[in-house]
């Protein structure tokens, strides 16, 4: 599977991890020797920002110098906003305080509600992140036809809500691909949308779980339709374990420009972020550089690959800093134009404007 940076297997992974392992001489005076870090989990305990929080902390002692202790606290409250608004302006920038957030907290539509958030995610220095990968849309073969059918039954999308990011690409398929589709909203979570799509309830859906992705290939009166897709070396390219689903982005970028183009891209970008971890606004780079270091040797130790994998699945990859940061840039930036174009998209095609 393709990442934010890349593809990279383990041996590869360990090498890039012992690489960046040297931490520079100038570094070498900084230690956390007798001090406790705290990871702020934007979270109730359970579920998966929880989860990856604790199982980052667990390693992270180990990992930093000096190997400090290792605490969590969970602030939940309003998808995670409550969380992240302490962090940036109530807490410490001397490295013993870590944010664990999910992707929600850096929606651009999350971004624009200036009266609940009181934080601005590009001045946060980022650690890194997770993601499972584009979402893949799969459909029933039988109904594959019917999508580019204007005067045909529509092919029926579920979706759980409105607003989930990877099945935004059913929208703008009917605005510029031509789609006929219609939504079906209200589903108690994807396993209740891969049940229904094998049950014959829907027609399309999709997901980003490479487990539940391949549990509907294997049927075979279901295939893989097109996926969002990975950001890699400047460009999106399909997740490498299905080489042969058709990428999305390349069948609409052509065809969209000025403010539609800004609103895809942003769109784009929010399928790429999972849960992320950060250090707060006016953290010193050398303490941003150690925590980094830190990160790829966690993602790189075979303790911490069984047991994320054990618990988040196969298609568990890390996301490094650099890309995240450009990911967060792209993503803070949209502008208001961007974000009223696709409401005016989605109140079209029959879906609610939130």
């Amino acid at each position: 599977m393709s990442n934010i940076m890349g593809t990279i297997g383990a041996s590869a992974l360990l090498a890039t991890a012992l690489a960046f392992s040297i931490v520079p001489s100038a570094h070498a005076e900084i230690s956390f020797a007798g001090k406790q870090v705290t990871v702020i989990i934007g979270s109730k305990a359970g579920g998966g920002t929880d989860g990856q929080g604790r199982l980052l902390g667990a390693f992270l002692g180990e990992h930093l110098p000096g190997k400090p202790q290792v605490i969590y606290s969970n602030i939940p409250g309003s998808s995670g906003i409550k969380a992240i608004n302490h962090f940036a302006t109530r807490v410490k920038a001397d490295g013993t305080s870590v944010l664990s957030a999910s992707s929600v907290s850096l929606e651009p539509t999350t971004l624009k509600r200036t009266e609940v958030v009181k934080y601005d995610p590009r001045e946060f220095a980022m650690i890194g992140g997770v993601t499972a990968g584009g979402t893949v849309m799969v459909i029933k073969a039988d109904a594959k036809a019917r999508l580019m059918d204007k005067g045909g039954q529509p092919v029926v999308v579920g979706a759980v809500d409105a607003t989930r990011t990877g099945l935004s690409m059913a929208v703008w398929g009917a605005e510029y691909l031509g789609w006929n589709v219609k939504w079906v909203i209200g589903y108690s979570g994807t396993s209740a949308l891969m049940m229904a799509i094998q049950q014959g309830e829907i027609d399309m859906t999709g997901t980003s779980s490479m487990r539940q992705i391949q549990r509907l290939l294997d049927n075979n009166k279901l295939t893989g339709f097109v996926q969002a897709g990975d950001y890699e070396d400047g460009k999106f390219v399909g997740r490498t374990t299905f080489p042969d689903i058709p990428v999305f982005p390349d069948m609409v970028l052509p065809k969209v420009d000025g403010v539609a183009r800004e609103a895809f891209e942003s769109w784009l970008y929010s399928n790429q972020v999972g849960k992320w971890f950060a250090l707060p606004p006016k953290t010193q780079p050398e303490v941003a550089e150690i925590y980094r270091s830190a990160y790829r040797n966690i993602m790189a130790d075979p303790r911490f690959q069984e047991r994320a994998k054990r618990e988040f699945g196969e298609d568990f990859e890390p996301m490094w800093a650099e890309g995240l940061t450009h990911v967060v840039k792209q993503l803070a930036s949209t502008s208001d134009e961007a974000m009223k174009f696709t409401t005016a998209m989605r109140v079209k095609h029959g879906l609610p404007a939130e």
